[in-house]
């Protein structure tokens, strides 16, 4: 009690204190020490405004970068926002060498032809619609400002307004980025590359989808790391391939050639040159800008709009080489805000690291070579097989944690026997599995109870078909355990999920599913997905190629735990056909909302919006009723798995009578004029009741219900014991 009482004074008095931090606006806030704790409630707090920056000192123990990356990059943030930085006592006093850089803009050249030539086009109408040829004596006398000679061009026709077209190009390609990755255009900046920016590899692949639909081209993923790594490369590379009738005015702008009205309007302006240009250019550089700044002013009339200075300065930009920008006319860096996207792989999908993941020292190399070797050779059979199969073997699984720095050691260790906690291997090896089959096996490995029963029903007989005569049994158990009223079969976690979902849908009349960002559900379509804000709107993307983007857009991703993803719900509650959480997320084990999840199920009952429990791997591990015991709060529908199934694949669905009725049109009887009154969607599956997954299953309900609430009171207490001493090493 006095370390709690102590502890919960901590918290109070840390709240307290951050709340007073966060009430100033555009105040940065630093975690010192390792990990990222404070950082991560204060991210979350009530009072943090986009305008707080929240950085930490040393790298989370999920992130990939460095320490010493982390330090660097949030040293960066720290002086793009305005901090100024003690620069030699942050290199601890070791020399560094200036590496020099090219300025800004890079230097210029002058080019420009004989007078003669030059008057005789100007004087000749400005050239508009002409051929301008250069003779060979002036092109003889064309030289630089270094006095080199250069080749001057004959120009066949004037500059097409097609040459202003990139910028458009420029702002599409920012506006599609920022769609996909929740940031503002603004915030995308045109010369950074994409890595720079923060985009991972996953998210240039599902990038170069989104480029091909919106342009009709094709902008392959190696490309995005290479000649188009920067929007502005991008740009180009676009103008370069788009044919000139594919490229898209902007909205409103019909082009000259296709507009004859717009000719009249021409020679009456072009007595005019604008100032900006006409000191220190040539002749032939104003012709080509009035004939653009003519252009955009014809268009700015057919819009009815008087004034272009937009499309002005974009059109003069492109035709004639400004002076050098004046030192202050360069932009200053923007402030990167601590809470700009990750774009981290979302769920269980991680897309294949081909490189390496970052410069070792030479200590850690001998180390991790060692390692390599030791393991290699002990494990010599498991890598063979590996090896000889690959070619007709498509396991995803093999490749699972591909990084060149350990290419040696990708490959899964292939059992040959368990028990207990202990697994043997072809090798002759044997393992303690901390894993413990994927949380699945909560009696260990083999138990010999679940053996016993398995191997009882196949000496009778594995029927698929007929009603196995323990099924309902099972779901009978299954509901004096959870609470729920009634209870149907499938083969997995993810199709239990997928069957409450459309059960929701088939009741409620609604399409839209909220979801929260963190939480894993399987691995059909609607839930592989990632959700960004953009612009105050939230969208949804899936987070691997493969799934169709239609496929996820009825799909909300939120934040768990927190007081706006509520507001947003409220907001929404009447569209939504569920709300599918995961009540302990299996990624983030410490967060436990429980207050949110009570308001979550206030506003799902009275929107009449179906509250679903993914308790797959929560299920009869905390507790003989899961976490809706726990918690105290019921949800309409849950879905079971893993423990449930002693070792053999098992997804159950339970819930409320009201839902679960979709599938088989509610309680009739026979004898009488009853009839199933309920409408029924569609939910099968030819292995649903697995005979052997039911015996397994009626064997483990038997054990729990033996043993009662004191075994996972005592799992428990055996995992804080375990948990205690591995923090104390």
């Amino acid at each position: 009690p006095a370390y709690w009482s102590a502890h919960l004074r901590k918290t109070v008095r840390f709240a307290s204190a951050l709340a007073t931090l966060l009430e100033e606006k555009d105040r940065t806030l630093l975690e010192v020490g390792p990990g990222q704790t404070l950082s991560l409630h204060a991210r979350r707090h009530p009072a943090k405004t986009p305008g707080h920056i929240i950085l930490s000192s040393l790298s989370h123990a999920e992130d990939r970068e460095s320490d010493r990356a982390c330090l660097l990059r949030s040293v960066g943030q720290l002086w793009v926002s305005g901090i100024a930085i003690e620069w030699p006592r942050l290199h601890g006093g070791r020399g560094l060498r200036r590496v020099p850089l090219p300025t800004y803009p890079y230097e210029r050249g002058h080019y420009w032809i004989g007078p003669s030539q030059e008057q005789a086009a100007f004087d000749a109408g400005a050239g508009i619609g002409r051929t301008i040829e250069a003779s060979p004596a002036e092109t003889d006398r064309s030289v630089t400002s270094q006095d080199k000679p250069v080749e001057v061009q004959t120009m066949k026709e004037p500059l097409a307004l097609d040459a202003s077209r990139r910028p458009r190009l420029l702002a599409r390609v920012q506006r599609v980025f920022g769609d996909l990755s929740g940031m503002s255009p603004e915030q995308i900046s045109p010369a950074a590359s994409f890595l720079e920016i923060g985009f991972d590899s996953l998210f240039l692949t599902q990038a170069s989808q989104h480029l091909q639909k919106e342009f009709g081209i094709r902008v392959a993923f190696r490309e995005l790391l290479g000649d188009a790594s920067t929007p502005d490369a991008l740009a180009a590379h676009l103008d370069a391939h788009l044919p000139p009738e594919a490229a898209p005015a902007a909205q409103g702008f019909p082009t000259p050639a296709s507009d004859p009205a717009a000719a009249p309007s021409m020679p009456a302006t072009l007595a005019t040159v604008p100032a900006s240009v006409s000191g220190g250019s040539s002749v032939l550089e104003r012709v080509f800008a009035e004939q653009l700044r003519v252009m955009s002013q014809q268009l700015a009339m057919l819009r009815g709009d008087a004034h272009e200075p937009a499309l002005q300065g974009a059109v003069l930009t492109l035709a004639v080489a400004p002076p050098a920008p004046a030192a202050n006319a360069v932009p200053a860096p923007q402030p990167l805000s601590a809470d700009k996207p990750a774009f981290k792989p979302f769920g269980p999908y991680k897309p294949i690291e081909r490189g390496s993941g970052g410069a070792l020292t030479a200590a850690q190399q001998r180390y991790l070579s060692g390692f390599i070797e030791r393991y290699a050779r002990r494990t010599v059979k498991s890598k063979r097989l590996a090896e000889e199969h690959r070619s007709h073997f498509a396991d995803p699984r093999v490749v699972a944690g591909f990084r060149a720095d350990w290419k040696e050691i990708v490959y899964p260790i292939v059992a040959t026997g368990s028990s207990g906690s202990r697994i043997s291997d072809v090798d002759g090896n044997e393992y303690v599995d901390m894993l413990m089959g994927f949380g699945l096996n909560l009696f260990g490995h083999s138990p010999a109870f679940v053996t016993e029963a398995v191997t009882e029903q196949l000496r009778k007989g594995v029927e698929i078909g007929p009603q196995s005569p323990i099924a309902g049994e099972v779901a009978r158990l299954i509901g004096e355990f959870t609470g729920m009223d009634r209870v149907t079969f499938c083969n997995t976690g993810s199709e239990a999920v997928m069957a409450a979902i459309r059960l929701a849908r088939t009741v409620t009349g609604r399409d839209t599913v909220a979801l929260f960002s963190g939480a894993y559900h399987g691995t059909f379509d609607e839930v592989l997905v990632r959700g960004v804000r953009s612009g105050g709107v939230h969208k949804s993307f899936p987070i691997s190629p493969g799934i169709p983007s239609p496929h996820v857009e009825n799909v909300l991703v939120l934040d768990y735990g927190t007081d706006e993803s509520l507001q947003i719900l409220k907001s929404r509650m009447g569209e939504l056909a569920a709300v599918l959480v995961e009540p302990v997320q299996s990624r983030h084990p410490d967060l436990q909302p429980r207050e949110f999840l009570r308001e979550l199920r206030t506003l799902t009952e009275q929107a009449g919006t179906a509250l679903i429990f993914d308790e797959v791997i929560t299920g009869f591990r905390v507790h003989p009723g899961g976490t809706q015991a726990m918690f105290g709060i019921q949800a309409d529908l849950a879905t079971y798995g893993k423990v449930l199934g002693g070792g053999l694949p098992l997804g159950v669905v339970a819930g409320k009578r009201a839902f679960m009725d979709a599938l088989d049109g509610g309680t009739w009887r026979f004898g009488d004029d009853s009839f199933p009154e309920v409408g029924v969607t569609f939910f099968a599956g030819t292995f649903v009741r697995h005979p052997l997954a039911m015996a397994a299953a009626l064997a483990v309900l038997h054990r729990l219900k033996e043993a009662g609430p004191a075994f996972q009171e005592g799992l428990n207490a055996k995992a804080t014991r375990l948990a205690e001493r591995i923090n104390r090493c």
